[in-house]
């Protein structure tokens, strides 16, 4: 159980976050892309502030920019997943292609050319 604290940053990031993938053109890496996801969240410096704070608790590390708060470590990203994945039933179109991806990204498929396909897929690009 997430906990309040844990209620609250789900409640938060469901209703106010945005998981993002990109995928870039890189030469040095065996499929030549590289795939990289991230959670951005946007609001009133306040919120954001008290949402650093609580993640920390959960040690997911954060960012605070002026793009918002954002989560992009890896190790963090899964971490947030797994406390939105394990608290919740909501279903949210963009969250759920999302957790898709980290699932073969959390394997390294996303460093093989079928698990890169298969993120494509997914991602509809």
């Amino acid at each position: 159980m997430a906990g309040l604290d844990g209620g609250f940053i789900i409640g938060v990031m469901w209703a106010k976050g945005h998981p993002k993938v990109v995928i870039v053109k890189n030469e040095d890496l065996a499929i030549g892309y590289r795939v990289t996801p991230t959670i951005t969240l946007r609001g009133h410096p306040e919120l954001l502030e008290l949402m650093e704070r609580l993640l920390r608790q959960h040690e997911i590390h954060s960012t605070i920019s002026t793009a918002g708060l954002m989560i992009l470590k890896k190790d963090s990203i899964l971490k947030m997943a797994d406390l939105m994945i394990s608290d919740t039933i909501i279903q949210l179109p963009k969250w759920n292609q999302f957790f898709e991806v980290l699932e073969l990204y959390e394997l390294g498929e996303h460093l093989t050319p079928s698990g890169f396909e298969e993120i494509v897929d997914i991602l509809g690009v």
